[in-house]
């Protein structure tokens, strides 16, 4: 830390400032010197400083809001920038309060580091892109620079030279070049230039549409985009990732529902002549049916909103077929084939995927035993089928007679055989198919 200055005080000093109103006495500051640039904070100490109005560096009375008292004794106080120049420049600090101004103490301003000055550009003229070595001095920690208030791109060689590339520009002729680093900025230095750049001309952009919630990959194809300092939708901003003279690539912002404006600026212009389309996301609410048989074939009904712009609907990985948009609300698609169990649909258009609903693919069921295998023709009895895939299964027939039944398990079916006659096929049905036949004989 840096030294305290400090200042002694008698005790007749003490017994005069007693009687003249308690005039503010500052005894230390800490630390005593700092950069030229302010900001330091800076602990005054003394007496009497519990009404302080003002705190003063040199000919700067700082506001009030720049420092804050702590105690009679304690002051803690935000240094100004110092006075103009480069060399180190010391100040008187006093304390200001109803009755008048403190002693003084000394603060010392740290030397300003130079400004960047630039004596050369080699070459003085061209057009845009044209590599210029900048030649001059004081090129430490360089922030910027710039041609006409134009970032350029440049390279630091060392504290005399950086090489950087002209800009684009809206205008033919002179222009001034600054560099600027953490000590300032230098005087401008002129440079010519040869040709001018149009305002930016796009011919497409894809895709078209994209969703409300942003975040998808934009690319806009023209002429003229070099130096794109901005892509707008509307009146959002995108996000620009990549530039050339013939492409730009952005990421839409959020936005409502609508059809906007792309509007594109660069050095030498704007143009608005691009539009993009923002979609609520695809969403299913319901399918019909929930389950078909794994060779496909099932027409299903989805219904949900933003199904408009569908151009695809998906089961699992595998596309639909026959998919007829039909309303915002409704899409109906033929279920492909598929394997046995749970699938996922789901609902593409060109910028978004649905939530998937479920759709179960179901095998066939198969019946290998009927027990027993014969019945009185008045039926009645009780007959157990014994196969797979019943879990699912919708209807027992007995010939052309539907049977009531119960479900005991995948493999097991208690069913009621309804009166008949004759040896007749008995099946199992289930959104999978028909069973193969067993013979139940009525006697």
């Amino acid at each position: 830390m840096a030294p305290s200055t400090q200042v002694r005080e008698t005790a007749s000093d003490e017994n005069t400032l007693e009687t003249s109103g308690k005039l503010p006495v500052i005894t230390s500051l800490s630390p005593t010197h700092g950069p030229a640039s302010g900001g330091t904070i800076v602990v005054i100490k003394g007496r009497h400083l519990q009404n302080a109005t003002g705190v003063t560096f040199g000919n700067t009375t700082i506001p009030a809001s720049s420092f804050m008292i702590v105690s009679h004794h304690k002051i803690i106080a935000v240094a100004p920038a110092a006075p103009q120049g480069t060399g180190a420049t010391t100040v008187n600090v006093s304390v200001t309060n109803p009755i008048g101004t403190s002693n003084f103490l000394q603060y010392t301003y740290d030397a300003r580091p130079p400004t960047p000055i630039i004596t050369g550009l080699s070459p003085a003229t061209g057009p845009v892109g044209t590599p210029v070595k900048i030649t001059g001095s004081n090129f430490n920690d360089v922030k910027n620079v710039t041609f006409n208030g134009i970032a350029a791109v440049f390279t630091v060689q060392s504290p005399t030279e950086i090489d950087a590339v002209a800009p684009p520009q809206g205008t033919i002729g002179i222009v001034p070049v600054v560099v600027t680093t953490s000590a300032g900025s230098s005087p401008g230095f002129n440079y010519t230039y040869t040709t001018i750049v149009g305002p930016p001309a796009p011919t497409s952009v894809f895709p078209t549409t994209g969703v409300t919630t942003g975040g998808d990959i934009v690319t806009i194809i023209g002429t003229g985009l070099t130096g794109t300092t901005s892509v707008v939708f509307g009146t959002t901003p995108a996000n620009i990732t990549a530039v050339s003279d013939t492409q730009v690539t952005a990421i839409t912002p959020i936005h409502d529902a609508g059809t906007v404006p792309i509007k594109i600026t660069t050095p030498g212009g704007t143009n608005s002549s691009l539009s993009f389309t923002f979609q609520l996301p695809p969403v299913i609410s319901s399918i019909t049916p929930t389950s078909g048989p794994i060779a496909g074939g099932t027409v299903m009904l989805i219904t949900g909103t933003g199904l408009l712009n569908t151009i695809g609907v998906n089961f699992g990985k595998t596309p639909a077929t026959n998919v007829i948009v039909v309303s915002d609300s409704i899409v109906i698609a033929t279920a492909p084939a598929g394997a046995a169990g749970v699938s996922a649909v789901t609902v593409i258009t060109a910028s978004a995927t649905s939530n998937g609903a479920v759709f179960q693919y179901v095998a066939a069921p198969t019946l290998a035993l009927l027990t027993p295998a014969s019945g009185t023709i008045v039926g009645g009895n009780s007959v157990t089928l014994t196969g797979t895939g019943f879990i699912t299964a919708t209807q027992v027939f007995f010939g052309a007679k539907l049977a009531t039944f119960k479900i005991l398990s995948d493999t097991l079916i208690s069913a009621v055989a309804p009166a008949g006659s004759g040896a007749v096929p008995v099946t199992v049905n289930n959104p999978g198919g028909t069973s193969g036949a067993r013979t139940y004989t009525y006697f």
